[in-house]
Parts: structure tokens; C-alpha cells; sequence
């Protein structure tokens, strides 16, 4: 989460659904890694893959934008790990785990109740 909310993705879908490819652009980031980081998140239900490679935001990946009065988007910016999760995505390292976002998701939901059911 800290990653998507850093490189702006939920700012980037409010216009409507993006490819993978086309996030990666807008982002300065490496595509596999995007399109890796977004199933992920999808898996989740921060973001929805609407076809394949296609993204769109979700109730729950409206909290990671900027621009919405109930963002969370600066709640991601504790987490240690963060940056290097970010720096993998921008390069083309391959060492991406989902693990990382376990806790953070915790930290969230308790922070944002409304979407506790989404992680049940």
C-alpha cells in the first residue's frame, strides 16, 4: 500500500481505469513490477483488475487518494519497508514480495472501520 500510495496509482485511476503499462508510465516505474505490485492489491480489494492487466479503484483504494477529505495516503509514509518496496517497483529488480503488506492492511482497517469487512 505504502508503494501505490507513494507513486500516486489511486491518484492516476480517478480518471477511470488504466493498463498496468500505462500506471508504469505515469509513474516513472517498471511495468512487471506495477503490474505485480497491482494483482497484489487487487488480491485484497484495494484495486480491481477489471480485465486482464486493467486496473480500476475500489471503496477501499479511494482512502489512497490525495485528493478525497478520508485519505489515508500519508498514513503510509511509517512504514520502514516502504521505500524499498518503491525503489523495486521503479527498478527491474524481481525480489517483490507480498508479505510486507500484512501488517500494514491491520494498521488500515483500524484506522478506516468501515472497510474491516473487506478483510474478513
Amino acid at each position: 500500500m505504502y508503494a501505490a500510495a507513494r507513486l500516486g496509482i489511486a491518484n492516476q485511476l480517478k480518471t477511470g481505469s488504466k493498463s498496468y503499462t500505462e500506471l508504469a508510465t505515469l509513474t516513472g516505474s517498471h511495468a512487471p513490477s506495477v503490474y505485480r505490485l497491482m494483482r497484489a492489491l487487487a488480491s485484497v480489494g484495494v484495486f480491481a483488475e477489471t480485465e486482464v492487466g486493467i486496473f480500476t479503484l475500489t471503496p477501499l483504494s479511494h482512502c489512497l487518494r490525495s485528493d478525497v477529505p478520508e485519505s489515508l495516503r500519508d498514513v503510509w509514509d511509517g512504514f520502514r519497508d516502504g521505500g524499498e518496496v518503491r525503489e523495486e517497483l521503479r527498478s527491474q529488480s524481481h525480489s517483490f514480495s507480498t508479505g510486507w503488506m500484512i501488517t500494514p492492511l491491520r494498521i488500515f482497517v483500524r484506522h478506516c472501520p468501515k472497510y474491516q469487512d473487506c478483510f474478513r
